[in-house]
């Protein structure tokens, strides 16, 4: 047999295959046991056995590859055969085209035996052009502002800014950074910022005040603080809060609507979120029935589509990138939470949010300024950010007088933990001091088109 001669010819290098490591280490294990030396040929007849087809499938093979090119395809003449027996078929284009995936004659046989002609609406097929996403960028149609400010902001054409750099191949090989993906995940990031853009929604409410809505966000500052969940959570409630106002007209329960969107961007970031019985400010006549059927509602007002692009994630990439410290980033935190508080900031865009907030953090610090590596990553120059970070500053100096009971941001970052970003001096208001608190012009809700 062919498998024997084989055997008899590579059986000296038994020893040295890597895979038979198990099998001899069994050998040499069982050496000093009782295993019957009947037992112990049975294996070792295996072991040449399997190593013998090895090597004849390994020799058959080579002999195959040593044969002309012509030759080959008689190797197996029954399977050539009957593969070339075979009609050939034309090309199914049915799916190619949704519009022709069902056909236009096709019947439905009605209970009185007579064929009935299906009703069929056809609906035109849209075709993408290969030029319309060279790159990852957003699209001139759906990224666009009615202000003449953002109309500036060009981020459809992108010209790498910075090519030596690199940071996402700093993080090769680290499964949480998932470098191989990160330039595309912030790039749709920014492709949906508009789509959960909120609009100036106060005018379906007018029982709910800016003063109100600021003591809810305080609120959630104190819930963050007290479930101890991570910063994502803050600002996905906000986003989640603001949404489901400008989808509902319903007032008449706020308390809940609060705690429920604060579950349901717990569940999103968090391994543990917290239970409705941990909201202990809501009446305990059915609790957790309400909180349950809020969260509910708020899935289904917002289509179950809640991830959100946040200003706080952009905010962090930002500073990754940038290779800034953890004070400048803490200092940017305390910024960009207290613009929560502020309603007239809802519709900016979260990326330029973080970014300006991340500007003003460097200058009160003097940290640097908007680098090459900060535009190549943001995607945002310093004449996109400065008037934005100027209306910032003058948010800070404001906010005590604005909502002067709205303190639990300030409590928070006034502990050493956060570097005491609340005591670091701002810069000087360029704004006048009765000047209302709010976005450059082109950036509030003016600029917001409903549908």
């Amino acid at each position: 047999m062919l498998w024997c001669k084989k055997a008899n010819q590579y059986g000296s290098l038994i020893s040295g295959v890597s895979d038979c490591g198990g099998l001899l280490t069994v050998l040499n294990f069982t050496t000093n046991t009782e295993l019957q030396l009947s037992t112990r040929l049975l294996i070792i007849g295996s072991f040449y056995r399997s190593f013998a087809l090895m090597c004849f499938t390994q020799e058959r093979r080579r002999h195959i590859n040593m044969l002309p090119a012509n030759s080959k395809r008689n190797i197996n003449p029954t399977y050539s055969d009957a593969k070339n027996a075979l009609p050939k078929k034309n090309k199914r284009t049915g799916l190619a085209d949704l519009s022709n995936a069902i056909s236009s004659t096709l019947h439905i046989s009605s209970n009185d035996g007579e064929d009935i002609e299906k009703p069929r609406r056809v609906q035109p097929v849209v075709r993408a052009k290969s030029e319309e996403r060279k790159s990852f960028r957003v699209s001139d149609s759906k990224y666009k502002f009615s202000s003449e400010l953002y109309k500036r902001l060009d981020l459809t054409i992108w010209i790498d800014p910075c090519p030596e750099f690199d940071y996402d191949a700093t993080n090769l090989g680290d499964p949480f950074q998932v470098p191989e993906y990160a330039m595309d995940i912030f790039s749709y990031y920014h492709d949906r910022e508009l789509t959960f853009r909120p609009f100036d929604y106060l005018c379906r409410h007018p029982q709910l005040k800016k003063i109100r809505r600021a003591k809810v966000i305080d609120w959630f500052v104190r819930c963050q603080e007290d479930f101890e969940v991570n910063h994502e959570v803050l600002y996905h409630t906000v986003k989640l809060f603001d949404l489901y106002m400008c989808a509902t007209r319903n007032m008449e329960q706020f308390d809940y609507i609060g705690a429920a969107a604060m579950i349901v961007a717990s569940k999103l970031d968090q391994q543990n979120p917290p239970l409705p019985d941990d909201f202990i400010n809501l009446p305990l006549s059915h609790r957790s029935r309400t909180v349950n059927s809020y969260e509910r509602k708020i899935l289904v007002a917002l289509n179950c589509d809640v991830n959100f692009p946040l200003s706080y994630r952009f905010l962090r990439r930002y500073s990754r990138t940038a290779g800034l410290d953890m004070q400048t980033l803490t200092l940017a935190r305390y910024v960009l939470e207290t613009s929560l508080l502020f309603y007239e900031f809802i519709c900016v865009p979260d990326s330029l949010m973080a970014a300006a907030a991340l500007l003003l953090s460097m200058r009160m610090i003097r940290a640097g300024e908007w680098s090459i590596k900060l535009i190549k990553y943001s995607g945002y120059k310093l004449e996109h950010i400065e008037p934005l970070m100027w209306r910032l500053n003058h948010m800070m100096r404001m906010r005590s007088k604005v909502y002067p009971a709205c303190i639990s941001i300030e409590e928070k970052y006034s502990h050493p933990i956060f570097y005491n970003a609340a005591g670091t001096q701002l810069l000087p208001d360029r704004r006048p001091r009765n000047e209302p608190v709010g976005p450059p012009v082109g950036l509030g809700f003016e600029s917001v088109e409903l549908a």
